[in-house]
């Protein structure tokens, strides 16, 4: 296993990897940073009232719409990211050659895509307090609020890693998870109103957090109110995400790769 992480990070400094993980939170923060400076007037008037909040608020509201397919396409390209790195270079049979399981392999590349999408949703939130901080905003911050809307959906797409990882590493044309990603992201929206169980698919879990009602933020006074952090979606997410990785590990451990 050690080998395949130290591998791993050889490739995907050469990849986009690292440079996707960074790249979605600071074009988010970077959007933030735009509208502030557009309305900068305003945002001083305000300031000197003493509604700081607006400022965190102004951040929920740029990342509520980002997520409607930020963290789908965060996964999506990801994934395809480290399935590639092998696929490219059509080094599946110099790998099989060393000592090295299938089902090794496909869990880390699962280790690293979980690091990879947590770890961009970790440098949104601090790249926010850096920019809330900047701008005198650090009283009316509400650490919970910034984690519900930053990090938290994040945690419900474990079962949308499962699969579209599954679907990279058993295929060689990538532009097929690609499209499952971006049409799963539209299909998963619409899935929310399906009855019984059907809009607990992996691409719905997360906008299952997302378009909570209790936690929409219709006046920006509510930001620094604590939100409701409804941890089962997190828990189905993490139960279906785990059955998918190792579906996902059986079938490509007994799947031909070119």
């Amino acid at each position: 296993m050690d080998a395949i992480l130290s591998s791993d990070l050889v490739k995907m400094r050469r990849a986009w990897f690292w440079r996707l993980v960074f790249l979605f939170p600071l074009t988010i923060i970077t959007l933030d940073l735009g509208l502030i400076l557009f309305n900068w007037g305003e945002v001083q008037a305000d300031l000197a009232k003493g509604n700081h909040y607006l400022i965190w608020g102004t951040m929920w509201m740029i990342t509520y719409y980002s997520d409607f397919f930020g963290i789908h396409l965060l996964v999506t390209l990801l994934a395809t990211v480290l399935a590639n790195m092998e696929h490219q270079s059509h080094a599946w049979k110099l790998i099989f050659s060393m000592p090295v399981s299938r089902m090794q392999l496909f869990w880390t590349k699962c280790l690293w895509l979980v690091v990879g999408v947590l770890t961009s949703r970790i440098v949104l939130m601090l790249g926010f307090c850096v920019v809330g901080f900047l701008l005198g905003a650090q009283d009316s911050l509400n650490w919970t609020r910034l984690f519900s809307f930053t990090l938290f959906p994040a945690l419900a797409s474990f079962a949308l890693m499962g699969v579209q990882l599954w679907l990279s590493m058993v295929m060689k044309n990538q532009s097929v998870p690609i499209v499952v990603g971006g049409v799963g992201a539209i299909v998963g929206i619409y899935a929310l109103n399906l009855p019984g169980i059907l809009d607990h698919n992996p691409w719905s879990l997360p906008f299952q957090i997302l378009f909570n009602g209790l936690n929409l933020v219709n006046d920006f006074s509510y930001i620094t109110m604590d939100p409701v952090l409804e941890w089962k979606w997190v828990g189905i997410s993490l139960v279906m995400g785990l059955i998918l990785f190792l579906l996902g590990s059986f079938h490509f451990a007994n799947k031909d790769v070119e």
